[in-house]
C-alpha cells in the first residue's frame, strides 16, 4: 500500500510542481485541475470541521499578493496596455495554494502527517524521475512519442525545440525549481534523520544531488546556480559549525562526499568519452565550466544574448510605474504602436528588466517584499529550518537575473505545513555513527 501510495503522491506532486496541458483537457493545465480539487477538499474538510484551516498565513500572503496585483492594475490602467499578467497575480497565488493544498492532503492521507523532510524527499523523487525521464526521452523515440501524445504544451510547460525536457519540465523555469529542491536536499543531506544508517542516508541524498545537478543542468543551465549556492552553503556550514551540532556529523558527511566523488568521477569520464549524446549534453549543461578549464574564461553561448537583454527605461514614469507590458504587446493590445519586439516587450527576458517595464520599481519592490514575507512566515512556523527559507529566497532573487519565473509554488507547499518540534540534531548521533 505504501509503495502504491508513494507512486501516487509522486505523480500528483509532479503534476503540481511541473504542470502541463494534457491532451484530455488542452485548455487547462494540471495545476488548475489540482487547484480545483483543492477547493473541493477544503470545502469538504470545512463542512466536516477537520483539517481545513490554513491559518493567518493565507491572509498575510493574500494581502501581499493583492498589493502586487494592485500595483500591476494601476500600471495597466495608467498605460492602457491591456496586459493583466501580474494585475491578477493574487489569482495565480490562490491557484498555487489550491494545488498545494491538494498535494499536502494527499501526502497526509498516505503517510498520516506531512513534515518538511518528507515533503523534501517527495520533491527529490519527483526531480530525479524528471531528470532520468529527460534522458530516456532524448534517446528513445517511442518514449518521446508517448510523452508527446498526452502533453500538448510547448515551452517551459511542454516540449521546447532542441532542448531536453521531461513531463512539464523544461527550460529555465524547471532549472529554478531544481535549484529550490537542491537547497532542501542539501540541508537534510547534512542533517540526517538517523532513522536508518547515517552513511546510507547521506549517500542517498548525495546521489540525488548528483543526478539533479548533472541531468538538471542539461535541461536548464540555471540549475548550476543552485549547485554553486549549495556547495558554498556546505563549506560555510562545515567551517562555522554550530556548538549544538556534533563534529562527527560533518566528518561523516565529508567522508561520504569524498567516497562519492571517487566513485562518480570515473563513471562520468567514461560516458563523456564513449557516449556522444552524453558528451554533447554534458558540455551544454556545464558549458561555462568547460570554457573556464579549456580557455581560461567563463563563456557561455547565451551570455552575449543575456547581456544584450539588460535594457532599462529611458523615462522616470516607466522607472516608477512601468509601461504596463510584460508579454509581447502585439498579442495583448491590437492598438499598440510602440517599438516592435520579437518575443518579449522591449526584447528582454531578464526578470528584473521585465518587472520594471511592467510595473516599475514600485511593483518590483512590492513583489520582492511579497517573497520576503513568504520566507518570514515559513521561518516563524518552523524556525529550526529558517536557513532553508532564506536560501530559497536568495535563489529566487538571483534567478531573476536570468528569467522572470518565481518560486511561489514551493512556498505555497511550505506555508501549508504544520509546525514541527525543533529537532535535536546531535541526539544520539555519535552512537548512530559508531553503530554504522
Amino acid at each position: 500500500m505504501n509503495v502504491i501510495g508513494t507512486i501516487a503522491v509522486v505523480v500528483i506532486t509532479s503534476l503540481y510542481y511541473f504542470p502541463f496541458n494534457c491532451s484530455l483537457f488542452p485548455s487547462v493545465n494540471t495545476k488548475l485541475i489540482l487547484a480545483s480539487i483543492g477547493l473541493l477538499l477544503f470545502a469538504f474538510n470545512s463542512s466536516m470541521r477537520r483539517n481545513a484551516e490554513v491559518g493567518d498565513t493565507f491572509a498575510k500572503v493574500s494581502a501581499w499578493a493583492a498589493l502586487v496585483s494592485f500595483v500591476g492594475l494601476v500600471s495597466v490602467l495608467v498605460n492602457d496596455s491591456g496586459d493583466y499578467t501580474y494585475a491578477g497575480y493574487i489569482i495565480s497565488a490562490w491557484v498555487w495554494m489550491g494545488g498545494a493544498y491538494t498535494v499536502i492532503r494527499c501526502i497526509e492521507a498516505v503517510y498520516g502527517k506531512v513534515t518538511l523532510r518528507l515533503l523534501t524527499n517527495i520533491l527529490v523523487l519527483v526531480c530525479v524521475c524528471q531528470c532520468i525521464l529527460s534522458q530516456i526521452i532524448n534517446v528513445n523515440a517511442s518514449v518521446a512519442g508517448w510523452v508527446d501524445s498526452f502533453m500538448v504544451s510547448t515551452g517551459f510547460m511542454g516540449k521546447p525545440e532542441g532542448r531536453l525536457y521531461g513531463i512539464g519540465c523544461a527550460l529555465d523555469v524547471a532549472g529554478l525549481k531544481f535549484c529550490v529542491v537542491l537547497v532542501l536536499l542539501a540541508y537534510f543531506a547534512m542533517h540526517p534523520s538517523r532513522k536508518i544508517n547515517v552513511y546510507w542516508e547521506m549517500s542517498l541524498y548525495l546521489s540525488a544531488f548528483v543526478i539533479i545537478s548533472i541531468f538538471g543542468s542539461m535541461i536548464a543551465r540555471t540549475t548550476s546556480i543552485g549547485v554553486i549556492i549549495v556547495l558554498v552553503y556546505w563549506i560555510i556550514t562545515s567551517v562555522y559549525k554550530r556548538e549544538t551540532e556534533s563534529q562527527d556529523q560533518y566528518k561523516c558527511f565529508w567522508q561520504v562526499v569524498s567516497v562519492s566523488l571517487v566513485l562518480l568521477i570515473p563513471v562520468i569520464v567514461y560516458f563523456y568519452r564513449t557516449n556522444p549524446t552524453f558528451y554533447e549534453n554534458l558540455r551544454f549543461g556545464f558549458e561555462g565550466f568547460f570554457s573556464l578549464v579549456e580557455n581560461g574564461e567563463w563563456e557561455v553561448r547565451s551570455n552575449s544574448q543575456l547581456m544584450s537583454m539588460w535594457i532599462w527605461p529611458d523615462n522616470l514614469m516607466t522607472w516608477l510605474i512601468g509601461d504596463g507590458y510584460f508579454n509581447n504587446p502585439i498579442n495583448s493590445n491590437p492598438y499598440y504602436i510602440g517599438p516592435a519586439s520579437t518575443d518579449y516587450y522591449m526584447g528582454t527576458d531578464v526578470g528584473y528588466c521585465r518587472f520594471i517595464f511592467y510595473f516599475g520599481l514600485i511593483g518590483l519592490s512590492a513583489f520582492c517584499l511579497y517573497f520576503v514575507n513568504c520566507a518570514k512566515c515559513c521561518s516563524a512556523n518552523m524556525p529550526q529550518y529558517k536557513i532553508i527559507f532564506w536560501l530559497i529566497l536568495l535563489m529566487n532573487l538571483i534567478g531573476w537575473y536570468k528569467v522572470s519565473s518565481d518560486i511561489f509554488p514551493i512556498y505555497a507547499l511550505l506555508l501549508l505545513l504544520d509546525k514541527e518540534p525543533v529537532e535535536l540534531q546531535t541526539e544520539n548521533l555519535s552512537g548512530n555513527l559508531e553503530n554504522s
